[in-house]
């Protein structure tokens, strides 16, 4: 087990506090509890990267006409959170890309950067990036749609203990991919119906019922 101390210095202060009342509009607050939130992150520079700490300082404010108590909206989302995006990327993208696994990463972190950050962790950042790429994952796909060439090919996979089929989709600069249980093509009917170029593909009889040239 790793015992070493982690110790977050602080790079950067953001003060977050409002500018007016969210209900009357009024510009006179008053600060009477002060909240502090510090995020880890990592900080990309031309020749590499490095640990990067920020402490963001906020709290409750009281209006001086309306006297409304209120926290900023921008403070209570920063509240959720505990480590920055950057390392939330860096992370899952070397798990993705390079194969590494959350143990390792979280050792990696650790010996290099001093962060200290579970495994447990790992696994939200890959479910809040999925969810936040979602919106980009359809954009692929519709990019893909729009275009005049398709290659298209499925290859049986084992994910998690579960098989299945991922299936590729591409033209020459985008590529989406689809994982499902079995390889029955029905589904192609609904996902490229809108797809008038051509489709090349390995002849699998699955792609049969599709409009297009192929």
């Amino acid at each position: 087990m790793n015992s070493k101390k982690t110790v977050n210095k602080i790079d950067k202060i953001v003060k977050i506090y409002p500018e007016k009342c969210p209900d009357c509009n009024y510009h006179l607050l008053k600060r009477v509890i002060d909240s502090k939130r510090t995020i880890v992150d990592l900080k990309f520079m031309k020749n590499g990267l490095k640990k990067w700490v920020i402490r963001f300082e906020g709290g409750i404010f009281v209006c001086d006409k309306c006297h409304k108590a209120f926290v900023s909206e921008n403070f209570k989302n920063i509240r959720r959170y505990k480590y920055g995006k950057n390392l939330i990327k860096w992370s899952i993208n070397q798990h993705i890309c390079y194969r590494i696994s959350f143990k390792k990463i979280t050792d990696i972190l650790l010996d290099s950067f001093n962060i200290k950050v579970s495994t447990t962790a790992m696994y939200e950042f890959k479910s809040k990036l999925a969810k936040e790429y979602q919106e980009v994952y359809q954009e692929i796909i519709k990019n893909i749609i729009n275009g005049n060439l398709i290659h298209a090919d499925e290859t049986q996979a084992k994910i998690k203990g579960l098989s299945g089929y991922v299936w590729v989709f591409t033209n020459m600069d985008s590529v989406y991919y689809l994982f499902r249980p079995t390889r029955e093509a029905d589904f192609l009917k609904d996902l490229l119906n809108e797809f008038n170029g051509v489709l090349i593909s390995d002849f699998y009889t699955g792609y049969d019922a599709l409009p297009c040239p192929q």
